[in-house]
């Protein structure tokens, strides 16, 4: 008989990271069948799960991180789907909006050095031609300087 508590926020907090991460390893959707990769990393992964009553109720409690979808009558495959958190897809649909940025910034920036303001107002263009709002240009810059798209030149100059 175990004597830990395997429903503790710990173990689950735990165990749904561990399941978030095999899920989005096998594209955003798993069979419910394969969940036995996460009990094979773990064993205590089978406690939590059954601690809190299974892996659909499991599933279900965590609605905002995993959907459980039944696809249809008994026999069929159960299947479990990352739900993706507004932050994330925010955070994402960012990434992917400074790596088209980064394409475009030649096309806007005729001199070898450039000023905060200059990527700015190149930003406001990019954004207002993508019919997006203009936020996020902090984050932006910074991915720009670690994908070494830009590189620092002194204060608020780029080149």
């Amino acid at each position: 008989m175990s004597t830990l508590n395997w429903s503790s926020s710990y173990w689950t907090s735990w165990t749904l990271d561990r399941l978030c991460h095999l899920v989005r390893l096998n594209g955003g959707t798993l069979q419910a069948s394969r969940v036995s990769l996460l009990y094979a990393e773990d064993p205590c992964h089978w406690e939590v799960i059954q601690a809190k009553g299974g892996l659909k109720i499991f599933c279900e409690t965590h609605h905002e991180s995993l959907e459980w979808i039944d696809t249809g009558g008994p026999g069929h495959e159960k299947l479990l789907r990352l739900q993706e958190s507004p932050a994330r897809a925010a955070k994402k649909r960012l990434g992917q909006r400074v790596a088209l940025f980064a394409g475009r910034i030649s096309d806007d920036l005729t001199e070898a050095y450039a000023s905060k303001t200059q990527l700015w107002e190149a930003w406001e263009r990019f954004s207002a031609d993508s019919l997006e709002p203009p936020t996020g240009f902090s984050r932006a810059l910074f991915l720009l300087v670690q994908w070494r798209v830009l590189a620092r030149a002194g204060h608020d100059w780029f080149r």
